[in-house]
This record gives C-alpha cells, sequence and structure tokens, in this order.
C-alpha cells in the first residue's frame, strides 16, 4: 500500500511526495517534488533535478508539464495534484531504503539518519522495521545542509517515537524536530 511517507515517479522522471493514507482508485494523491532540470542543484545519476517547496510552485510546474496529474477531487471537493497509477514508474518506500541504508557505504549524512533511526528505536523499543526515511534521501537526492526525515508506521509506534525524540532533543543540541 502507497501511504505518506512513500514517494513515487512518473515515467518522465518527476518525483511526487504522497500525501495521506487513502487514495482514489486510479490514481494517488501526490505532489510534485523534484523534476528534472539542467540548472537544478541536486544531482542523481549525472540527471539535475530541482526541488519545488511551495504549492504555488509545484501546482504551476506541473500545469505546465503534465496539466492532467492536476484534477479536481470530489471526495475533498477541491483541486488536488495526483498521478495516474497507470504512469507510476517507480515506488519508493522509506523502509526499504532504511534497509538499504544498514547495509551499504553511507554519506555522513545517510550515517547520522541511520544512528537516529537506531536510536530512536533502541529508546522507543520499536522494531526497526516501523521506521523508514523519507524525503531527499529516499530518492537519493539528498545534498550539503539536507534534513534527515524519519518516518513511522503504525499509531502505538508513533506515540513512542515521539516520546523518544523528545527525550532526545533534551539531551542532544543537534537532534531537533
Amino acid at each position: 500500500m502507497i501511504v505518506e511517507g512513500f514517494f513515487i515517479e512518473d515515467f518522465d522522471g518527476l518525483i511526487f511526495d504522497v500525501k495521506g493514507l487513502l487514495h482514489p482508485p486510479d490514481r494517488v494523491i501526490a505532489y510534485l517534488r523534484y523534476f528534472p532540470d539542467v540548472r537544478g542543484d541536486r544531482k542523481r545519476k549525472g540527471v539535475r533535478y530541482h526541488k519545488a517547496y511551495s504549492l504555488a510552485e509545484r501546482d504551476a510546474i506541473l500545469g505546465a508539464k503534465k496539466p492532467e496529474y492536476l484534477y479536481f477531487d470530489p471526495v475533498f471537493g477541491m483541486f488536488l495534484e495526483g498521478v495516474p497509477r497507470s504512469r507510476i514508474a517507480r515506488i519508493y518506500d522509506p523502509r526499504k531504503r532504511l534497509s538499504q541504508l544498514l547495509k551499504e557505504d553511507k554519506s555522513s549524512l545517510e550515517a547520522a539518519a541511520v544512528y537516529l533511526a537506531l536510536e530512536i528505536t533502541r529508546r522507543a523499543r520499536i522494531p526497526l522495521s516501523s521506521l523508514g526515511i523519507s524525503g531527499s534521501m529516499l530518492v537519493d537526492l539528498a545534498k550539503e545542509g539536507s534534513d534527515v526525515d524519519l518516518v513511522v508506521f503504525g499509531e502505538e509506534n508513533s506515540r513512542k517515537a515521539y516520546r523518544a525524540v523528545g527525550d532526545l532533543m533534551a539531551e542532544e543540541e543537534n537532534v531537533r524536530a
């Protein structure tokens, strides 16, 4: 199941962050986050990417590149961004990314993410499989100064992790929410 925290990529290399837990049958509600751009300040496999920040920027870029991804959702009663399921080329699962990072050589940022995940699971006494890496690190577009985006799956696990992060923040000045 594709849920918030996951990212998806379409066949044209546009990368979206998934929103919510439930989606229409024909598409996944997800907002443009990265797109190929020769002027982009992030690079993956020789391709430069730009990160879209504001909702207005995301909508404008998507309106120009993929207007069919902007649609009126009758359940929400508003226009949303959504990638048709038939256009999804790749699904990025945060739990799989964390699992990969545990096994491979890491950048200093990735090592910090793994340390933080392990420390949270130890303090919260939750399974490591309930945590994942999201954001730029999930799609291999992190750069110097990128933050660590951890996601926790499951309500009880999330509550325990929340308390553990609070304890960590009180003890370590370089940990912040």
